[in-house]
C-alpha cells in the first residue's frame, strides 16, 4: 500500500476551514463541535473517502491529538471492508465511537473530549445496517463506545424527495 493523500480532506489553511465551517453549519451543523475544535488549533481531523488511505506520516508528524473520520452513513454504505484506510486506522486509533444515530452536536463534542484524553480517536458515522460491523471490526483493537438509534428505528433515514440532508 502505498501513501497518498488522494481522496483525503486536507484543510490548508484558515480560510479553507472557515468556508468548510460554513458549509458544515448549513448542512451537518451536529459537525460544528469537530471544525470549531479544529479552528482553535485544538485537533486535526483526517477524514478519507472510501479509495483514499491516510499517510503514516500524517499520524506520526501530528502535533495535536487527532479525529479520525468515517462517513460510513451516505446511503452507500460499506462498512470497514469498503474503506481502503479501514486496517491502517483500527492500529493507529486507542478509542473510537461508532455513532449510527442522529447526529447531535454533544455527540461531536464527546469525540473531541475523547481525543483531547486518548491522543488518536476512530469516529465511525455509519448506518444501523453496519453498526455492528464496525463495533467487531474495531473492538479488538480498542475501546468502542456504541452510539445507536432508537430500538427498532434505522439509520439513516433516507430524505423524503425534494428534501437534503
Amino acid at each position: 500500500m502505498h501513501d497518498s493523500t488522494e481522496n483525503c480532506l486536507s484543510i490548508g489553511n484558515q480560510a479553507d476551514l472557515e468556508r468548510i465551517a460554513a458549509a458544515i453549519a448549513t448542512h451537518a451543523p451536529h459537525q460544528l463541535p469537530l471544525y470549531r475544535a479544529v479552528s482553535m488549533g485544538l485537533i486535526n481531523l483526517l477524514q478519507p473517502e472510501r479509495p483514499g488511505t491516510i499517510p503514516k506520516r500524517m499520524v506520526e508528524n501530528a502535533r495535536r491529538p487527532l479525529i479520525f473520520l468515517i462517513g460510513d452513513d451516505d446511503y452507500a454504505g460499506t462498512g470497514p471492508d469498503g474503506w481502503a484506510s479501514a486496517r491502517r486506522m483500527r492500529q493507529w486509533g486507542r478509542r473510537a465511537i461508532v455513532h449510527a444515530a442522529e447526529g447531535k452536536p454533544e455527540h461531536y463534542a464527546l469525540a473531541v473530549t475523547g481525543a483531547l484524553a486518548c491522543g488518536r480517536l476512530v469516529l465511525v458515522e455509519c448506518s444501523t445496517a453496519h453498526e455492528r460491523a464496525w463495533g467487531a471490526f474495531l473492538a479488538p483493537y480498542m475501546p468502542v463506545l456504541d452510539i445507536s438509534a432508537p430500538a427498532g428505528l434505522p439509520h439513516p433515514i433516507a430524505p423524503r424527495r425534494g428534501e437534503t440532508h
